[in-house]
């Protein structure tokens, strides 16, 4: 029931959460019953029994499934923006789009670009603003242009590149951990 811009705050609280460490400890005890469930006890003595060679550490176990995750996750991420990359390479230069001037100046040293493998109108660039459309954009009603341009501005005047660049290091990071991903989820949504 909250509005968009409170449910966007909230996440990004959350996304923030990811990377800051508990500011309070538990007693040993209770730290130890929270983090060691009753019906993985046997394992985990199993797994750190004493006298039994090649018999790997739960922790070496649980490092070598997180390292596994970030390299696979790490490898998705950098394969989309090679395609992205790929796919806005072959874009011409435009001319601003009048509509976009209507709404007043445009955000920083902003260029525009139109290529037939861009499929949806983009905003890309941290540092130097670039906006990339679908061929024949100039076939839409102004209307739409106006509506799709002050979105793309939205995006770039909220910083969203610089939030979805801090979600990608946290599924990356913590990709194992679902509540990571029902996060990126929200905040891309």
């Amino acid at each position: 029931r909250l509005n968009t811009r409170m449910r966007y705050a909230l996440w990004l609280l959350a996304l923030v959460k990811v990377f800051v460490p508990p500011l309070f400890s538990l007693p040993a005890p209770v730290y130890q019953a929270l983090s060691t469930p009753v019906t993985l006890r046997p394992v985990i003595a199993g797994l750190q029994a004493a006298g039994r060679p090649g018999t790997p550490a739960l922790a070496v176990l649980l490092l070598g499934a997180w390292a596994g995750s970030a390299l696979i996750l790490t490898g998705i991420v950098v394969r989309q923006n090679l395609v992205l990359r790929r796919c806005l390479r072959h874009a011409s230069p435009i001319p601003i789009p009048p509509a976009f001037l209507l709404m007043g100046p445009p955000p920083g040293r902003l260029e525009a670009y139109a290529g037939e493998r861009i499929q949806t109108p983009t905003f890309v660039g941290f540092l130097r603003p670039r906006l990339y459309l679908p061929e024949g954009w100039q076939d839409w009603p102004r209307d739409q242009l106006c509506g799709i341009l002050a979105h793309e501005v939205a995006h770039h005047q909220a910083r969203d590149l610089w939030v979805l660049l801090v979600q990608t290091v946290a599924v990356i990071l913590f990709g194992l951990n679902p509540l990571v991903w029902l996060m990126h989820t929200r905040l891309t949504h």
